[in-house]
């Protein structure tokens, strides 16, 4: 099993309140702690959905042992961190970039064996190998602008129906992000 968590939040949203004021023709300020929420959860919906992370962010994931290669949960890949992992007598250790590539154009990244080289015995048990990581689109610029008006439909539809509905997400965000969602 493997599993992560964000571990470094993006610094910023990749929409400006002022864009979502205009598109949702608000002109007051009453409602912008509202509107602040859901940027910040309409992102969070486009990256569940799709598996793309859209502003950098660091991501720590954790995998049984070593298989290869490992396949990370989510991109678009920026930099690996760190590949660390509980050796036999449970103390941790770094794994050198000598012994891994990474495969950042994978449809999920992927950390692999380079040449002539195995992976190291881990501790048995769970969650021994820890690789951190950066995902994200370079900055709010670089987003997507069908991922961008996806995260808009969102947000309007949730401004104008404040109540639980039948639908995840409204019908054109979600027709606008399948392509980009990552099939695992």
């Amino acid at each position: 099993m493997r599993q992560y968590r964000v571990t470094t939040l993006p610094a910023s949203e990749p929409l400006l309140k002022a864009e979502v004021k205009n598109h949702l023709k608000v002109d007051n300020t009453a409602d912008d702690d509202l509107i602040d929420a859901l940027i910040i959860t309409a992102r969070q919906a486009v990256e569940d959905y799709t598996l793309l992370k859209l502003l950098p962010q660091t991501v720590t994931e954790y995998f049984d042992g070593f298989t290869d290669p490992l396949e990370l949960s989510t991109a678009p890949m920026r930099t690996v961190s760190s590949v660390s992992y509980l050796d036999v007598d449970g103390a941790t250790q770094t794994l050198s970039t000598d012994v891994y590539k990474v495969q950042e154009y994978a449809l999920l990244p992927l950390v692999s064996l380079k040449a002539d080289q195995v992976w190291p015995t881990t501790r048995a048990e769970a969650e021994v190998v820890t690789v951190t990581y950066t995902v994200g689109f370079d900055d709010a610029d670089a987003v997507p602008r069908i991922l961008k008006s996806a995260m808009l439909l969102m947000i309007g539809f949730w401004y104008e129906k404040r109540e639980d509905s039948i639908r995840k997400m409204p019908t054109q965000a979600e027709f606008l992000l399948r392509p980009y969602r990552i099939m695992i």
